[in-house]
């Protein structure tokens, strides 16, 4: 299956069930449907707030998240095989769990730095990942956010940060940065 296309009707989608779908390439979305659009194929609410799902048998190495998306949704990019590199906006305040899951190639994300919450498991399986690097503003890291991921992961934040302390707390490597 290369593409899906959801209806104007379509209300309810299990994001989850398309992580394994590899050769899933894009999502289109009627234009009659009130919750969710399409932008090049990946599936986002309808006001462009929550990205919803990356097809994950896209073929590009770098993709950059539209201005304006403030939560990457749960399972949003799970098992991109492909991506490298991911650009976040300024707007991003939210990674949900699991959103990063197992994309083992990812090397580089630009994490802004007004992000306030990193969901459980959100990282897990990233092992290409060498340094997260994020700002003052986050507040919250769900459990195993960084599970499987490569030991000689770094995470860089303010010292005295929540993500100082768990790195402390999980056995993470730990840089500080200015504030």
């Amino acid at each position: 299956m290369r593409s899906i296309k959801l209806g104007a009707a379509f209300e309810e989608f299990d994001f989850y069930s398309l992580s394994f779908c590899d050769a899933l390439s894009s999502l289109t979305v009627s234009p009659d449907n009130p919750r969710f659009r399409s932008v090049d194929g990946v599936l986002f609410s309808a006001d462009g707030k929550t990205l919803y799902r990356y097809p994950p048998g896209r073929d590009e190495a770098e993709y950059a998240v539209p201005d304006g998306v403030e939560t990457l949704g749960e399972y949003s990019f799970t098992d991109s095989l492909k991506l490298t590199t991911v650009a976040l906006p300024a707007s991003l305040t939210n990674v949900a769990a699991e959103a990063f899951g197992f994309c083992a190639e990812l090397k580089k994300i630009a994490i802004p730095d007004g992000l306030e919450t990193v969901g459980l498991w959100a990282f897990l399986g990233c092992r290409a990942l060498r340094t997260l690097r994020f700002g003052a503003a986050l507040r919250e890291i769900g459990l195993n956010a960084f599970e499987e991921c490569s030991s000689s992961l770094t995470l860089s934040a303010p010292e005295g940060s929540i993500v100082e302390q768990y790195a402390k707390e999980n056995n993470r490597r730990f840089r500080p940065r200015r504030r």
